[in-house]
């Protein structure tokens, strides 16, 4: 199933939001680089390589910290986040998978869950990943985006072109943990995030795949314009998940399940998977046939939706047809 206009594509949507934080950091850069001790010089360079080309996760949390720092006036930990974001966004990465652990993130290790998990008050989801898990869960992603490119080339294409990481942790140890399978955020555009201990098959960790990388689809397209206008405060009982969702995060599920049903239908129909996985898939696709059509059944009555997500909603309701 197509989430991108046809005029859309998605190295164009990561260009666009680059192009945002570039004019955004200007305007910081230009009210308080002076006070932050920052040569005017490397601002501009910085600026400059973020509308030239990718950017790692990492400048993208720097820089939503840098703000956060600015706005609570802590001076000097603004500076020292403005000389990481510097020093980062010379790079031009591309995607890799690695190892969500302290060794492999330095301080990035206990920022992005801050700002991945800030309705939660800390990070009580997430843990680094040990050597054996990581190699057995990136072999499963490899076989996974290979599955992808075979079933679904057109989510394979945005999966390089969204993200530069997909970081490989685990579930929190800690007594209060919140389950954890796999999260992506604007504040730390450019990573997906999977628990390995989540999806231990090629089949379930190409369905992680497809799940996230349509919501940074999705996170993507509503930059310039909201999907859904209910607001934010404002939950309703969620026929996807147990807890009651913002109607934003319903159309998000909807849109998801659509997609997951397209590309199990399509491992089916090309024969791309033995025949356990097979079963397993067949027996599932229903079960997110009845999710997806709970979903539509609450935005078609409750949303406030664009014309654009209205769209959306018509071409999922299109492609589960077609499924089925």
């Amino acid at each position: 199933m197509r989430v991108l206009a046809p005029n859309e594509n998605a190295k164009a949507l990561d260009q666009a939001i680059r192009e945002r934080l570039a004019d955004s950091l200007r305007y910081v850069f230009d009210k308080a680089a002076e006070r932050l001790g920052l040569d005017l010089a490397q601002c501009a360079a910085a600026v400059d390589s973020i509308r030239q080309h990718r950017q790692m996760p990492h400048v993208f949390a720097c820089y939503y910290q840098l703000v956060f720092a600015i706005k609570q006036n802590r001076l000097d930990q603004a500076a020292s986040l403005a000389r990481e974001l510097l020093a980062t966004a010379g790079q031009n990465p591309n995607f890799a998978i690695e190892p969500y652990d302290r060794e492999t993130l330095g301080e990035d290790f206990d920022r992005f869950p801050a700002l991945l998990f800030a309705e939660d008050g800390g990070n009580r989801r997430m843990s680094g990943v040990g050597p054996e898990l990581f190699a057995q869960a990136k072999d499963r992603v490899v076989a996974a985006l290979d599955l992808l490119s075979a079933s679904d080339p057109q989510s394979h294409q945005e999966i390089l072109d969204l993200w530069c990481r997909l970081y490989v942790a685990r579930g929190s140890d800690r007594p209060d943990a919140l389950s954890f399978g796999g999260v992506t955020s604007f504040m730390v555009w450019g990573a997906g995030f999977m628990n390995g201990e989540a999806f231990t098959s090629v089949w379930s960790t190409g369905q992680f795949l497809i799940h996230e990388i349509t919501h940074a689809l999705l996170f993507a397209i509503s930059t310039s314009a909201p999907l859904v206008m209910n607001p934010l405060d404002k939950s309703y009982k969620s026929p996807l998940r147990p807890e009651p969702r913002p109607m934003d995060g319903i159309f998000h599920a909807t849109v998801v399940c659509a997609r997951m049903v397209d590309f199990n239908r399509m491992c089916i129909d090309r024969n791309l998977l033995d025949g356990g996985a097979r079963d397993d898939m067949a027996r599932q696709l229903p079960e997110l046939e009845r999710r997806f059509n709970d979903g539509v059944e609450l935005v078609r009555r409750e949303g406030l939706l664009s014309e654009r997500a209205s769209l959306l909603i018509d071409q999922s309701c299109a492609t589960v047809s077609q499924a089925a």
